[in-house]
């Protein structure tokens, strides 16, 4: 596996990757190779019938950045309404909505962008936005019916970060005001049934048709993945983690592909981009 390792300057997310391939793959080609585009008209169906959609899909299946694309898609975002999706961590809304703009083939900031604290990159043309839960929390004080928006997505919502839970609430709260607005609710591993009762409103639950909240579930991912564990605990994980990195980089030199390592803070990443650093394999910054 030759070529270099980037780190993902996430704090806290995604901090190492190698990657030989600098260029993208050809975007059309995986955007339909994606688990969720066998289900495209089904999640469009239920969007349009119930007021809020819980999805759960795991890692990898394309929930995040292609809904808001099949949203708009099916005109969503007409009549001066856009989509907007919350994402639990700042690099993500940057990153992921960087990544839908590729796709669309337009500008970030343009007909997609986002918005975090202290930064936000959108305007008047924007359909598509991405935030974080906190940014959503506090335009709802200028906003509290979220008039701007025609489907408002919650994604990561088994995080239950503080924003989050708040964010859940409110919408509840605004969509006894906004029978037109739509709530889709995504996660790779959410306790569906708790969110659909909380947001059903169907007060006699043997007429099925009167229900206004409905789960979908999406099989599959990108990528297959194994899980392997440690035969014995390990002294000092950021020095095993390093070490693991280096075995398949050298392990499979001319083979391609990437290694994705996650680590859970600022320190640790700066740790073990240093001891990459000190046996000589460069790095490519984005």
């Amino acid at each position: 596996m030759s070529g270099f390792i980037r780190p993902i300057l996430d704090r806290g997310e995604k901090p190492l990757c190698i990657n030989k391939n600098k260029k993208h793959s050809n975007l059309p080609y995986q955007k339909q190779s994606l688990p969720i585009t066998r289900l495209k008209n089904h999640i469009l169906y239920a969007i349009e019938k119930y007021s809020t959609v819980i999805i759960v899909g795991e890692t990898g299946s394309g929930k995040t950045t292609q809904i808001t694309q099949y949203l708009n898609e099916a005109q969503w975002t007409s009549k001066g309404h856009s989509v907007i999706c919350t994402q639990s961590r700042r690099i993500s809304a940057i990153s992921v909505s960087s990544r839908v703009a590729e796709e669309m083939g337009v500008k970030l900031g343009e007909e997609v962008g986002y918005s975090i604290r202290f930064d936000a990159k959108c305007s008047k043309h924007t359909v598509i936005k991405y935030c974080t839960d906190g940014a959503l929390v506090r335009e709802t004080m200028s906003d509290p019916l979220l008039t701007s928006y025609s489907v408002v997505i919650v994604d990561e919502a088994h995080e239950r970060s503080l924003y989050s839970d708040i964010l859940l609430g409110l919408l509840k709260k605004i969509r006894k005001k906004r029978k037109d607005l739509r709530i889709v609710i995504m996660s790779a591993t959410v306790d569906s049934v708790t969110f659909k009762n909380f947001f059903e409103t169907n007060v006699t639950p043997q007429n099925e048709k009167l229900d206004t909240a409905k789960i979908i579930s999406i099989q599959g991912r990108m990528h297959a993945v194994d899980i392997l564990y440690l035969e014995t605990p390990c002294r000092n994980y950021i020095t095993s983690t390093v070490n693991t990195v280096l075995e398949i980089h050298k392990s499979e030199e001319g083979g391609g592909g990437d290694v994705l390592v996650f680590l859970p803070g600022s320190e640790d990443i700066d740790r073990a981009i240093e001891q990459i650093e000190s046996v000589g394999v460069p790095f490519l910054s984005f």
